[in-house]
């Protein structure tokens, strides 16, 4: 009976009701739902073995091992032999099989034994007693002139296995057995007399997993070993070892045509290097290819359209064994890949180890370990302990060089020479110097803040046609890297700082090497000509990974730069509107000036000055001195009953006895007198309330009857629309007060939480610290609720509930990042809270909090000097912040439009190449590849269009700096 009961259903049943009873009955059936469709399959699968499951295996082998009829359908031989790999094939003789599979020799037979009464795999060669075997040159049909009477026995390795099989060779006309097998479709492992070949479908299968999957040789090799024979795998041939260098071949051969070395792409692309095997990067400038007409008329506020961004650093996974190797084993791309040359590189490294020994570079970051503390023990036995990559802002990678025992500044400088180099000059072999020299260049490094001081006395001595490329490169540390280093360096390296750096954050240097690492198993057992060969083929598989998602990368950036550069300015504006007294004294600081204070520490406008930061007990003592002064402030403007009452100061009593009802209960005493005089229209009201007794000794509810406690409607008919309108202004003045005082006891928290992680030790001390901040914590929700209180009065008088100038204030809107401390990871991304624009429009001197005397040992004058200094830090991050996204966002214009250049250019490039192509083959490649690139140009142009930009088009004559000084203009009205 309980097997009609659907499986979850059961299994419901097993829950307790208890369960439910916080659901209810809609609770329990939607349980039952859920639990329905996270396991339905399984559910299904648990039904089978009550009905169907048996049949399963039952069905597998009468598909597998079933006999048509004794009889083939050419009525001569018996239905013996079944494909392993055609659908749906119809078992036949051997004749018939061997007929229907004469274009596909590769195909595995299963012979039925009559002995044994089962079927054995067999390859096709061995279907006919004397033996079949294919036909070489002739689609597999018989060749009238054969190379050789005697068949010839080959091992051809295909996606499902190792063959040992025969062929026959074709004699007509002069043409080798290597041609013909490449013909074929089929990779032989020698060219001299070749008995092995791999056919084209195993060598890229395996291709595309390596690359993917970072499946090894080894491992691919033994699949295909046991898909021959699963049982007896280790008496299936092993063609690992002619394996390898075969894959190696096909590698640089695939390179060679997919680059159009084969085409000679080198004569209409003539500013890349002669023979490259490269995969560039579309978006980054690059000559010839993708600048725009008249791009050097760009002015120099507007560089970072045209710049380079660079990044370095050193991975230490990809590393290698020392080993006896062979020195015959050379990397087959022979320096014309991401790898320089390898004899030039090792004979550069033995010139510098034979020069004297400068004097010794040290970061001035003690506790980076990438030059000063690298652990020698992780490196034993190895040659090369790691890689070195220069790679451009997109994540294209530009050059690799191996390192040596830790990551040396020579190896480095190697690194950034090849990449350079790869921008040649037109007609020429040197580099293109006048390009780079006109580019901005930016070029980020984790250890940039020693690695750049004697850069260019190293290129001098190393490589002295590089030096004017190396004396305009601006130096940057990434923004997460930066958190470790000193302070200074945050100041002087961080790219939140640097003008026309846009967001370059630098680190997306690290993307790659979660991708490189999967190797690492593989390529340190390797000889260093298969290390290089490994690693330049997934180079190359990277960049063209990047390349193919490249409009799609943009996309997403533009729209976020965009949206980050509107937060970003509404956010400045408002801080400008706030402290606009300030902001003409302030613009006429120097943003690029740094220099050393006595204390060796970088003073600049973007870093609060540790000087004017008080101790904490004189930023408690004074937010307590603020509560002090209100009461006594409040308490000195009671009226008095006889004096002649206006109405602002009746309504002023009134706002103080709301923020303190709990101790005033006498007070409202002496209030409601002079309400009598004021408003004797709601003496009725106040005699039902104490009649009432409710509020007798709970003061903190009484109801004070002033116009906010009152409905429109009310208001009129008791006469107090006038009083209204004071309440109004006085609760504005009151909202204002409230905003300013969260924004100072926020910045009192956040100088207390500073303080106690830095000077604070020991429990004792830390308790202590951390009532101060609670207390202080306390100060601000009330705050808090006394702002929202007055906007609750406003709305009752009148104030729309959703006015932009007064909205609801929660503690999320009074974040403020810590203008006393050094940029943080993710501050770009985020603003400071609504607390901070609120009200901008108030007074600055309305505040009263700052016109207090001398509070114990902190004078106003430190106490002004202490809040003043964050404001202005405040403004100028805002400021950076701003300037970077804007800067982003022009930029990403500029990428956007190169690449879909570039993809033009490249397909113009392919059609061209096509006409002149020496074969029908290399043309037909030709038109693919044109077609390929027009397409991607499409994708692109879409996707710029889609992001806004479809009339963003150039009149002649214009570049595109011209639209941006138009957009900055309407940004900024």
């Amino acid at each position: 009976m309980s097997s009609m009961i659907p499986a979850h259903r059961r299994m419901c049943a097993m829950i307790p009701s208890s369960k439910f009873d916080a659901f209810g009955t809609r609770g329990r059936d939607d349980l039952v739902d859920w639990i329905a469709t996270s396991i339905g399959v399984c559910v299904e699968f648990a039904r089978l073995p009550l009905c169907s499951l048996p049949q399963l295996p039952n069905l597998l082998h009468d598909i597998q091992f079933k006999i048509a009829s004794e009889t083939c359908s050419c009525g001569i031989g018996k239905c013996l032999v079944q494909c392993d790999d055609c659908t749906a094939y119809k078992t036949s003789c051997a004749e018939c099989f061997i007929g229907a599979h004469r274009t596909l020799p590769f195909h595995w037979a299963r012979v039925w034994d009559e002995e044994q009464c089962f079927f054995v795999r067999q390859d096709i060669s061995r279907l006919r007693p004397e033996g079949y075997a294919h036909q070489l040159g002739h689609h597999g049909a018989p060749c009238l002139n054969p190379a050789s009477k005697n068949n010839i026995l080959f091992q051809a390795i295909d996606t499902n296995g190792v063959h040992e099989t025969k062929f026959r060779f074709c004699g007509c006309g002069d043409v080798d057995r290597v041609d013909q097998l490449m013909q074929e479709g089929l990779f032989p492992a020698t060219v001299e007399r070749p008995t092995m070949a791999f056919t084209f479908s195993v060598l890229k299968q395996f291709h595309i997993h390596h690359l993917e999957s970072k499946e090894s040789a080894y491992d691919f090799i033994g699949a295909l070993r046991r898909l021959t024979d699963n049982a007896f795998a280790h008496e299936v041939a092993n063609p690992y070892s002619q394996f390898r260098p075969v894959m190696r071949i096909y590698r640089v051969i695939t390179a060679t045509k997919r680059l159009g070395q084969v085409h000679e792409i080198d004569r209409l692309l003539c500013n890349r290097p002669v023979g490259n095997l490269m995969v560039y990067c579309p978006s980054c400038p690059e000559l010839g290819l993708n600048m725009e007409v008249g791009w050097e008329r760009t002015p120099p506020e507007f560089c970072h359209l045209n710049q380079t961004q660079d990044m370095a650093d050193g991975n230490h996974h990809a590393n290698k064994f020392a080993k006896n190797a062979d020195p015959d084993d050379v990397s087959l791309f022979a320096g014309k890949a991401y790898f320089p040359d390898e004899v030039e590189y090792q004979q550069y490294l033995r010139d510098v180890n034979r020069r004297p020994a400068p004097p010794e570079e040290k970061t001035a970051c003690a506790h980076l370990n990438a030059v000063n503390k690298q652990n020698r023990k992780k490196f034993k036995n190895m040659d090369i302990t790691g890689i070195i990559n220069i790679q451009c802002p997109h994540v294209f990678i530009k050059s690799s060089v191996d390192l040596q025992l830790g990551e040396k500044f020579s190896n480095t400088d190697y690194a950034l020479a090849h990449s350079i180099r790869q921008h040649r000059s037109q007609g020429d072999t040197g580099v293109d110097s006048e390009f780079l020299r006109s580019l901005d260049h930016l070029l980020s490094y984790d250890i940039s803040c020693a690695y750049w001081v004697n850069i260019v006395d190293r290129f001098r001595v190393n490589f002295p046609d590089l030096v004017s490329d190396i004396e305009r490169i601006r130096w940057l540390i990434p923004l997460v890297h930066v958190q470790n280093h000193k302070d200074n360096c945050m100041y002087r390296f961080a790219s939140a700082y640097i003008v026309n750096a846009g967001h370059f954050h630098g680190e997306t240097a690290e993307h790659y090497w979660a991708e490189s690492n999967q190797l690492g198993a593989q390529t340190r057992q390797m000889n260093n000509g298969h290390h290089q060969d490994t690693l330049i083929d997934h180079h190359g598989d990277w960049n063209w990974k990047k390349t193919a998602i490249m409009a799609t990368s943009l996309y997403t950036d533009i729209t976020n730069a965009k949206a980050l550069f509107i937060q970003k300015l509404d956010h400045f504006q408002s801080l400008s509107l706030i402290y606009s007294d300030r902001v003409a004294v302030w613009n006429q600081e120097d943003r690029q000036r740094r220099f050393l204070n006595k204390k060796k520490e970088i003073e600049c406008v973007y870093r609060h000055n540790p000087g004017k930061v008080p101790s904490q007990a004189a930023i408690y003592q004074f937010l307590l001195g603020v509560e002090v002064a209100t009461e006594e402030r409040a308490a000195s403007a009671l009226p008095k009953s006889g004096d002649e009452i206006s109405g602002a100061a009746f309504l002023n009593e009134a706002l103080y006895i709301q923020f303190l009802q709990k101790k005033l209960l006498s007070r409202i005493d002496k209030w409601r007198s002079i309400q009598a005089k004021v408003t004797p229209q709601v003496a009725d009201d106040v005699a039902r309330q104490s009649i009432s007794g409710k509020t007798t000794d709970r003061p903190e509810d009484v109801t004070l009857f002033i116009p906010s406690d009152y409905e429109t409607h009310t208001l009129v008919k008791l006469d107090m629309v006038a009083l209204g309108r004071i309440e109004r202004q006085l609760r504005e003045g009151a909202a204002f007060d409230a905003i300013r005082a969260v924004q100072n006891i926020v910045k009192t928290i956040g100088a207390l939480e500073s303080d106690k992680k830095k000077n604070v030790f020991g429990q004792v001390s830390a308790t202590r610290a951390r009532a101060k901040v609670t207390d202080a914590e306390f100060r601000r929700d009330l705050a808090i609720s006394n702002y929202n209180a007055s906007r609750v009065a406003m709305i009752a008088l009148g104030l729309p509930k959703d006015d932009t100038g007064f909205p609801l204030l929660s503690l999320h809107d009074t974040f403020r990042r810590p203008t006393h401390l050094k940029h943080r990871v993710g501050d770009s991304k985020t603003s400071d809270g609504r607390i901070w624009t609120t009200g901008v429009n108030a007074p600055l001197d309305d505040g009263w909090i700052w016109r207090l005397g001398t509070i114990g040992k902190v004078s106003e004058k430190d106490l002004r000097e202490w809040a003043e200094e964050g404001d202005r830090v405040q403004w100028f991050r805002a400021e950076a912040e701003m300037q970077r996204w804007q800067e982003e966002w022009e930029r990403k214009q500029a990428e956007f439009l190169r690449c879909i250049r570039s993809f033009g250019k490249m397909s113009d490039v392919w059609a061209e190449l096509s006409k002149s192509s020496p074969s029908k083959g290399h043309a037909s490649y030709a038109r693919k590849k044109s077609a390929m690139f027009a397409r991607m140009r499409q994708v692109a142009q879409a996707k710029f269009d889609s992001a806004g930009y479809a009339n963003r088009t150039l009149e002649e004559g214009q570049i595109l700096a011209d639209l941006i000084k138009e957009d900055r203009l309407e940004s900024f009205r």
